[in-house]
């Protein structure tokens, strides 16, 4: 790749109140990730709502690993279009963890 991506990872401790998804949303946007990924989210799934919550209105693809009840869970999100061959990552990674469960 030519150009450089910023990645973060944060560990959140639960993404389940909107206002602290605003302020994750604050620092993503303010320090233009490529990607994020964001640990201890407290969420079993996360849909496009959510997702787009976190990240803005840029082009966007997310993997999540969910949680176990109250504990654990990652929320890995990343520009679509400065990444796409993460996507190709992203469907290996769901079928491992798919086999893996």
């Amino acid at each position: 790749m030519g150009h450089n991506i910023k990645i973060v990872s944060w560990i959140v401790r639960g993404l389940n109140c909107p206002n602290k998804r605003a302020v994750v949303r604050w620092v993503l946007c303010n320090f233009c990730c490529g990607v994020a990924i964001l640990q201890e989210s407290n969420m079993e799934e996360v849909n496009l709502i959510v997702a787009a919550s976190l990240w803005g209105h840029r082009s966007i693809d997310w993997l999540v690993l969910p949680s176990m009840g109250r504990f654990g869970g990652i929320v890995i999100i990343w520009d679509h279009g400065m990444l796409k061959s993460w996507s190709w990552l992203a469907l290996r990674l769901r079928y491992m963890l798919f086999v893996i469960s």
